[in-house]
């Protein structure tokens, strides 16, 4: 007669092992999703910045006029927008150079996005 040999705790034992393994699981998988959230929300405000530049390039080059500050914080909330212009030089004399910075702060990091344009002077 063959009796089988018990091992007492050896059940709880293997269930105790399992939990352990699927909490290690579940926490890996939560600072995933936090990675990716923390990226997404950059990437976003990546493209609020470009947007809001985009937009202000097309409006000095469509009406000469730049978007005012109470629009862009407005549409943009939190984006800082300035433009620059300087004449060009060497090759480019006679044209206006148009420089469009697009920025917001994100916790510790600096969003910035620049679009620059050579466009024709107002007297050509």
């Amino acid at each position: 007669m063959n009796k089988r040999k018990t091992r007492p705790g050896w059940i709880s034992t293997e269930f105790a092992v399992s939990m352990l393994l699927l909490w290690m699981i579940l926490g890996v998988l939560a600072a995933m999703l936090n990675v990716n959230r923390k990226y997404n929300r950059l990437q976003l405000t990546r493209q609020q910045c470009l947007a809001a530049a985009r937009s202000q390039m097309s409006s000095l080059t469509a009406t000469g006029a730049s978007i005012s500050d109470a629009d862009i914080s407005r549409l943009w909330k939190n984006i800082s927008v300035t433009v620059e212009e300087s004449e060009g030089s060497g090759q480019w004399d006679g044209l206006k150079l148009l420089e469009v910075t697009a920025s917001r702060k994100l916790k510790k990091r600096l969003v910035r996005i620049e679009l620059k344009k050579y466009v024709y002077a107002e007297g050509q």
